[in-house]
Protein backbone atom coordinates (compact mmCIF):
# COMPACT_ATOMS: atom_id res chain seq x y z
CA UNK A 1 0.00 0.00 0.00
CA UNK A 2 1.16 3.75 -0.90
CA UNK A 3 -0.20 7.22 -0.03
CA UNK A 4 0.77 9.82 -2.02
CA UNK A 5 0.34 13.40 -0.44
CA UNK A 6 0.93 16.11 -2.83
CA UNK A 7 1.67 19.22 -0.48
CA UNK A 8 2.41 19.23 2.75
CA UNK A 9 -1.10 20.64 4.08
CA UNK A 10 -3.06 17.33 2.87
CA UNK A 11 -4.43 15.55 5.78
CA UNK A 12 -5.60 11.88 4.82
CA UNK A 13 -7.91 9.44 6.65
CA UNK A 14 -6.46 6.17 5.98
CA UNK A 15 -7.65 2.53 7.38
CA UNK A 16 -6.76 -0.58 5.50
CA UNK A 17 -3.08 -2.51 6.37
CA UNK A 18 -0.30 -0.55 7.21
CA UNK A 19 1.17 1.46 4.50
CA UNK A 20 5.02 0.68 3.22
CA UNK A 21 5.81 3.95 1.45
CA UNK A 22 4.09 7.30 1.99
CA UNK A 23 5.11 9.87 -0.61
CA UNK A 24 5.31 13.75 0.00
CA UNK A 25 6.16 16.58 -2.61
CA UNK A 26 7.41 19.43 -0.72
CA UNK A 27 8.63 22.16 -2.37
CA UNK A 28 10.44 23.73 0.74
CA UNK A 29 11.53 22.05 4.29
CA UNK A 30 8.42 20.19 5.80
CA UNK A 31 7.49 18.36 9.08
CA UNK A 32 5.10 16.16 8.59
CA UNK A 33 3.32 13.43 11.51
CA UNK A 34 1.79 10.23 10.83
CA UNK A 35 -0.57 9.03 13.79
CA UNK A 36 -1.64 5.26 13.99
CA UNK A 37 -4.50 4.03 15.97
CA UNK A 38 -4.98 0.04 16.43
CA UNK A 39 -8.35 -1.47 16.88
CA UNK A 40 -8.16 -1.20 20.61
CA UNK A 41 -7.15 2.79 20.97
CA UNK A 42 -3.79 2.70 21.20
CA UNK A 43 -2.41 5.34 19.35
CA UNK A 44 1.41 5.78 18.21
CA UNK A 45 2.38 8.35 16.49
CA UNK A 46 6.19 9.43 14.60
CA UNK A 47 7.42 12.94 13.32
CA UNK A 48 9.53 13.52 10.42
CA UNK A 49 11.32 16.51 8.52
CA UNK A 50 11.55 16.49 4.93
CA UNK A 51 13.99 18.93 2.79
CA UNK A 52 13.09 18.77 -0.73
CA UNK A 53 16.65 19.41 -2.76
CA UNK A 54 14.92 19.85 -6.06
CA UNK A 55 15.25 23.15 -7.45
CA UNK A 56 11.79 25.12 -8.27
CA UNK A 57 12.68 26.03 -12.20
CA UNK A 58 10.60 29.78 -11.64
CA UNK A 59 10.37 31.13 -8.18
CA UNK A 60 7.40 33.54 -7.97
CA UNK A 61 8.07 36.07 -5.15
CA UNK A 62 4.69 37.61 -5.06
CA UNK A 63 1.40 37.35 -7.32
CA UNK A 64 -1.36 40.41 -6.53
CA UNK A 65 -4.29 41.74 -8.12
CA UNK A 66 -5.87 45.23 -8.30
CA UNK A 67 -8.99 46.46 -9.45
CA UNK A 68 -8.22 49.64 -11.70
CA UNK A 69 -11.81 50.97 -12.40
CA UNK A 70 -13.23 47.91 -14.81
CA UNK A 71 -10.40 46.65 -15.49
CA UNK A 72 -8.41 43.67 -13.22
CA UNK A 73 -4.75 44.05 -13.40
CA UNK A 74 -2.53 40.64 -12.10
CA UNK A 75 1.17 41.74 -11.22
CA UNK A 76 3.45 39.46 -10.11
CA UNK A 77 7.37 39.12 -9.63
CA UNK A 78 10.31 36.46 -9.89
CA UNK A 79 13.27 36.36 -8.17
CA UNK A 80 14.86 33.36 -10.43
CA UNK A 81 13.65 31.31 -13.50
CA UNK A 82 15.38 28.40 -15.04
CA UNK A 83 14.07 27.35 -18.29
CA UNK A 84 10.87 29.36 -18.38
CA UNK A 85 8.69 29.48 -21.50
CA UNK A 86 6.35 31.64 -19.76
CA UNK A 87 3.21 32.13 -18.18
CA UNK A 88 -0.77 31.15 -18.65
CA UNK A 89 -2.96 33.33 -16.48
CA UNK A 90 -5.92 31.15 -15.55
CA UNK A 91 -9.42 32.29 -14.00
CA UNK A 92 -12.26 30.92 -12.19
CA UNK A 93 -16.19 31.52 -10.84
CA UNK A 94 -15.47 28.92 -8.10
CA UNK A 95 -11.65 28.84 -7.02
CA UNK A 96 -11.96 25.24 -8.04
CA UNK A 97 -12.74 24.68 -12.12
CA UNK A 98 -10.07 27.31 -13.97
CA UNK A 99 -9.98 28.20 -17.83
CA UNK A 100 -7.19 29.30 -19.69
CA UNK A 101 -7.51 33.65 -20.08
CA UNK A 102 -3.80 35.07 -21.73
CA UNK A 103 -0.31 33.86 -22.07
CA UNK A 104 2.52 36.04 -21.28
CA UNK A 105 5.88 34.82 -22.50
CA UNK A 106 9.00 34.72 -19.89
CA UNK A 107 11.07 38.36 -19.64
CA UNK A 108 14.25 36.23 -19.26
CA UNK A 109 17.10 35.69 -21.48
CA UNK A 110 16.57 32.55 -22.98
CA UNK A 111 13.76 31.43 -19.78
CA UNK A 112 16.87 32.09 -17.20
CA UNK A 113 17.39 35.08 -15.22
CA UNK A 114 18.96 35.61 -11.76
CA UNK A 115 17.30 38.93 -11.25
CA UNK A 116 13.89 40.02 -10.23
CA UNK A 117 11.39 40.61 -13.23
CA UNK A 118 8.19 42.10 -12.86
CA UNK A 119 4.95 41.20 -14.84
CA UNK A 120 2.05 42.42 -15.46
CA UNK A 121 -1.46 41.45 -17.08
CA UNK A 122 -4.89 42.93 -17.60
CA UNK A 123 -8.33 41.43 -17.16
CA UNK A 124 -10.06 43.83 -19.66
CA UNK A 125 -13.44 41.48 -19.51
CA UNK A 126 -13.14 40.89 -15.49
CA UNK A 127 -16.39 38.73 -14.05
CA UNK A 128 -19.30 40.70 -12.35
CA UNK A 129 -18.95 38.21 -9.61
CA UNK A 130 -15.84 37.54 -8.01
CA UNK A 131 -12.99 36.17 -10.03
CA UNK A 132 -9.98 33.43 -9.02
CA UNK A 133 -6.83 33.85 -10.99
CA UNK A 134 -3.49 31.90 -10.51
CA UNK A 135 -0.91 31.53 -13.11
CA UNK A 136 0.27 28.19 -14.74
CA UNK A 137 4.19 28.80 -15.14
CA UNK A 138 5.15 26.56 -18.23
CA UNK A 139 8.71 25.55 -18.42
CA UNK A 140 10.23 25.04 -22.20
CA UNK A 141 9.66 21.38 -21.66
CA UNK A 142 6.12 21.61 -21.06
CA UNK A 143 6.25 20.94 -17.13
CA UNK A 144 4.07 23.34 -15.49
CA UNK A 145 3.41 24.83 -11.82
CA UNK A 146 0.18 26.53 -10.26
CA UNK A 147 0.73 29.57 -8.45
CA UNK A 148 -1.66 30.59 -5.10
CA UNK A 149 -5.03 32.05 -5.94
CA UNK A 150 -5.51 35.25 -6.30
CA UNK A 151 -9.29 36.70 -5.31
CA UNK A 152 -11.15 39.91 -6.79
CA UNK A 153 -14.27 40.82 -5.58
CA UNK A 154 -16.16 43.36 -7.74
CA UNK A 155 -17.45 46.29 -6.16
CA UNK A 156 -20.72 46.27 -8.86
CA UNK A 157 -24.42 46.11 -7.09
CA UNK A 158 -27.26 44.48 -8.83
CA UNK A 159 -25.93 45.00 -12.60
CA UNK A 160 -27.62 41.78 -14.98
CA UNK A 161 -25.86 40.40 -17.26
CA UNK A 162 -26.94 38.04 -20.07
CA UNK A 163 -24.34 35.33 -19.98
CA UNK A 164 -25.79 33.03 -22.74
CA UNK A 165 -29.08 32.27 -24.50
CA UNK A 166 -29.85 29.23 -26.26
CA UNK A 167 -31.33 27.33 -28.49
CA UNK A 168 -31.20 29.62 -31.58
CA UNK A 169 -33.39 29.67 -33.53
CA UNK A 170 -35.72 29.05 -30.79
CA UNK A 171 -39.05 27.84 -31.49
CA UNK A 172 -41.14 27.91 -27.87
CA UNK A 173 -38.52 27.76 -25.01
CA UNK A 174 -36.01 30.68 -24.85
CA UNK A 175 -33.10 29.09 -22.13
CA UNK A 176 -31.06 32.60 -20.45
CA UNK A 177 -28.45 32.39 -18.16
CA UNK A 178 -28.10 35.59 -16.35
CA UNK A 179 -25.32 36.35 -13.79
CA UNK A 180 -26.35 38.86 -11.15
CA UNK A 181 -23.93 40.68 -8.29
CA UNK A 182 -25.33 40.28 -4.89
CA UNK A 183 -25.19 43.11 -2.00
CA UNK A 184 -22.91 41.53 0.65
CA UNK A 185 -22.93 43.17 4.15
CA UNK A 186 -19.80 43.48 5.86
Amino acid sequence: MQIYLPDASATIAYTGTAATTVYAKPTVTRTYTATSTSDSGCIAAKTVTITSNCVVPVNITSFKGEKKGNINTLTWVTSTEVNNAGFELQRSVDGVNFAPLGYVSSKADNGNSTHQLTYNFNDVRPLLSTGYYRLKQIDKDGKFNYSSIVILRSDKKGDLIVGNMYPNPVLNILNLSIESIKEYKS
